[in-house]
């Protein structure tokens, strides 16, 4: 009877361990952007950051998800992916931001979407510090682009850009969330010839 129970027993365990002793299954792909978007909904339902930090720096985590749709036709597909970002705060107006997408995934047209990390623009990726003198307030609004020339897409090679518009929320500018937008463009790109762009709709969420 003992035997038997602990065979039971053994049994049970290498269950609970998915079969005793295979090794962690690899990082898979980003979520289908529901978690980004219960983020996103939690940071919006926070106030607006009024002390904005003036000295430091801050590496913010979350993610993406964005819906494409071309001359609104049915959906053409949705992507997903990790977002970091780096912000050096100071007393400027303008502060600079490092910006990386990575792990994206997703689908396009059908087909699956694995595209490389994508490195934000610098010279278009900052926060707009919103300073009010006499009110002591001081918040912000990051702005971000990305760009790949040579997105493969669909089976096709296309222009991605991407543009992400957030402002600071919680104290001390503890996240970030807000909208996603963006186009698809498709050779050729000769005017008048160029197909209609696939638009891109989204949403972003990062945290301290």
């Amino acid at each position: 009877m003992i035997r038997s129970l602990c065979a039971v027993g053994a049994a049970l365990l290498l269950s609970a361990c998915g079969g005793g002793g295979g090794g962690g299954s690899p990082e898979g792909p980003p979520d289908t952007g529901r978690s980004v978007l219960e983020d996103y909904s939690d940071i919006l339902s926070r106030p607006i950051t009024t002390d904005l930090p003036i000295s430091g720096s801050a590496g913010y985590s979350g993610g993406i998800v964005t819906d494409f749709a071309q001359g609104g036709a049915a959906p053409a597909g949705r992507m997903t992916a990790d977002l970091d970002i780096e912000v050096q705060f100071s007393p400027a107006e303008e502060l600079p931001v490092e910006a990386r997408l990575s792990r994206i995934g997703g689908s396009f047209e059908g087909q699956p979407l694995d595209l490389p990390d994508m490195q934000a623009e610098s010279r278009f990726s900052y926060v707009a510090v919103d300073e009010a003198p006499l009110g002591g307030r001081r918040g912000g609004r990051l702005i971000t682009s990305f760009s790949n020339p040579e997105a493969q897409m669909g089976g096709q090679t296309r222009r991605l850009d991407l543009q992400l518009r957030g402002d600071f929320r919680g104290p001390g500018g503890a996240a970030v969330a807000g909208e996603v937008t963006g186009t698809v463009l498709t050779p050729p790109f000769t005017p008048g010839l160029a197909a209609e762009p696939h638009v891109a709709t989204g949403r972003f969420a990062v945290e301290r």
